[in-house]
C-alpha cells in the first residue's frame, strides 16, 4: 500500500504562477518548497503512481505484466506527470499560505535537525517501494511495541498530533470514490457507490495505521528521542498544524485528480477489450 503519509521535498528552481509572485510571501514560499525538497517528493509520489497503475492493471484486466496494455501504460504515465502534481501542489500551498506566517515553519525546515529529517522521511519512503524491505519494516515496528514501546509511543504521538491515519483514510475513500466515478462512467447511483467504498474503511484504516507506523519507525531510526520530541513539539505549533493541513489538503486534491483519470481510463481499457 502507498499512503500519503508526509510530504518532505521541494524543487530549488520552481516556476511560481504570477499571481503568487506579487505576493510578499514569494520568496518564503520558494525557501520553503526548497527545504522540504518539492521535486525528490514529487519524483516518488510518481514512481509510487506508476507502481499502483501497473498492479491495478494486473487486479482488473491483464493476466501479466506483458499483457498491459500500451494505451494503459500510456494513460498511467500522463495522470502522474510530475509537472502536474506540481503545479496543483504549489497552488494548493500557495493558495492556503497566503495569509500565514512561513517564518516559523522556514526556520524549522530549514534547521539541519529540520533537513535531517525532511531526508530521512524521503529515503524512508523510497525504500518501502521495495516489497521486501516494507515487510521487514512491518515486522521490526511490530517486534518493537514489545522491545522499543517508548519510541512506538512517540511514534503514536507524532500519528495523532499529524492526525495522520484519519487523513490518510479520508484521502483514500475519497480517491476511491473518485475512482468509481470515472469507472462506472456517472451510471452507478451515488448512494451506492458512496456505501461500496466506505463497507472499506475498516480494512483500509487498519491497513494504514499498520503502514504508517512500520514507515515512521524506520524512518526515524537514526533520531534521538530528543529530536524526535522537538519534531512533535514542531506539529504542535500554530505553524506546524498549518503546514499540516495544507499538505494533507494538497494530497487530497492530487489523489482526488489522478483517481478519477484512472477510473475513466480503467473504464476506457474494459471498453477497448470487449470489442
Amino acid at each position: 500500500m502507498r499512503s500519503a503519509v508526509i510530504l518532505t521535498s521541494v524543487c530549488a528552481v520552481l516556476a511560481l504562477p504570477s499571481a503568487i509572485h506579487a505576493d510578499g510571501h514569494a520568496e518564503d514560499l520558494e525557501a520553503l518548497f526548497e527545504a522540504i525538497q518539492l521535486d525528490g517528493n514529487i519524483a516518488q509520489m510518481r514512481a509510487e503512481g506508476i507502481g499502483y497503475g501497473e498492479d491495478l492493471a494486473l487486479e482488473m484486466f491483464a493476466p501479466s505484466a506483458e499483457a498491459i496494455s500500451p494505451q494503459w501504460r500510456a494513460a498511467v504515465d500522463s495522470l502522474n506527470n510530475a509537472s502536474d502534481i506540481r503545479e496543483i501542489f504549489v497552488e494548493e500551498l500557495a493558495g492556503s499560505l497566503a495569509d500565514a506566517d512561513i517564518s516559523a515553519m522556514l526556520e524549522w525546515f530549514e534547521s539541519d535537525l529540520g533537513a535531517s529529517i525532511v531526508d530521512l522521511e524521503l529515503s524512508a519512503r523510497i525504500a518501502m517501494m521495495d516489497d521486501d524491505i516494507e515487510e521487514a519494516n512491518r515486522a521490526a515496528a511490530a517486534l518493537a511495541r514489545i522491545d522499543d514501546p517508548d519510541r512506538i509511543e512517540q511514534i503514536a504521538e507524532l500519528i495523532d498530533v499529524w492526525d495522520a491515519v484519519g487523513n490518510n483514510v479520508a484521502i483514500i475513500l475519497n480517491a476511491n470514490v473518485a475512482f468509481m466515478q470515472g469507472l462506472s462512467a456517472g451510471q452507478m447511483p451515488e448512494s451506492e457507490l458512496l456505501s461500496l467504498v466506505l463497507n472499506q474503511e475498516p480494512e483500509i484504516r487498519s491497513e494504514t495505521t499498520e503502514w504508517i507506523v512500520s514507515y515512521l519507525y524506520a524512518a526515524y531510526g537514526p533520531l534521538s528521542d530528543e529530536d524526535l520530541d522537538a519534531y512533535i513539539a514542531f506539529f504542535d505549533s500554530e505553524a506546524g498544524r498549518t503546514f499540516n493541513t495544507v499538505t494533507f489538503r494538497a494530497f487530497e486534491e492530487i489523489n482526488i485528480q489522478i483517481s478519477r483519470g484512472l477510473g475513466i481510463a480503467a473504464f476506457e481499457e474494459m471498453m477497448v477489450q470487449d470489442l
